[in-house]
């Protein structure tokens, strides 16, 4: 019940939950709209695989900044990589 009382906790688990229900859509998302992006779909499908190994690699490294700075530079990452998806289509 304490937990409930906290204001701070109370806010740092909803600003977690938007963060991670919006990483998680656009994840989604670029899986599904990866057919309609420009070029050859089978290069198109290995940029994707091998970003994918670098999301399951880069967190091991940035684990040891910190759960702050690992998260800021995860958000930062994930609109980076709208951005150019913006700037293709």
């Amino acid at each position: 019940m304490t937990f409930c009382n906290n204001l701070g906790l109370c806010l740092n688990l909803l600003y977690f939950a938007i963060l991670w229900s919006v990483g998680f859509f656009g994840y989604y998302l670029l899986n599904f709209q990866l057919k309609y992006l420009p070029g050859n779909i089978h290069a198109n499908n290995v940029a994707s695989g091998l970003s994918e190994l670098i999301s399951i690699i880069l967190p091991l490294y940035l684990d040891r900044l910190g759960i702050k700075i690992s998260m800021i530079l995860a958000l930062l990452l994930t609109v980076i990589g709208g951005l150019f998806i913006m700037i293709s289509g």
